[in-house]
């Protein structure tokens, strides 16, 4: 993997050959929740102009969430994604519960850890 590079065109703003970077991973580790994450923000960063990139955001981030079902920063980009990028309230909603779900449970089983 090559996430320094993908980090460096990141912080240069290049998202289009971070996209690239990615995508080569992809092809390497298509099991990895953190590079469909990472490909999903970069194709709403990316330059093009067709509506395709967001649809295939969406499809990155489910992806994500798929091979990691409590993967919490997937649920937050599905939320946010509903809610500003393809206004669906109630897919936004939905994803947002996720999350508050989620970190509850986190934060009981922090609690049963820390008392035990």
């Amino acid at each position: 993997m090559s996430l320094v590079r993908i980090a460096d065109l990141y912080k240069k703003k290049l998202f289009n050959e971070a996209l690239r970077e990615v995508e080569l991973d992809l092809v390497q580790n298509d099991e990895c929740p953190y590079l469909w994450l990472l490909r999903g923000n970069l194709l709403q960063l990316s330059e093009s102009v067709s509506p395709m990139p967001l649809e295939e955001a969406e499809k990155s981030y489910l992806k994500a969430l798929e091979l990691d079902p409590d993967y919490i920063q997937a649920m937050e980009n599905l939320a946010h994604f509903y809610d500003i990028v393809v206004p669906d309230k109630k897919r936004a909603h939905e994803f947002a519960r996720l999350v508050q779900n989620r970190v509850g449970q986190l934060s009981k089983d922090m609690a049963e850890i820390m008392h035990s």
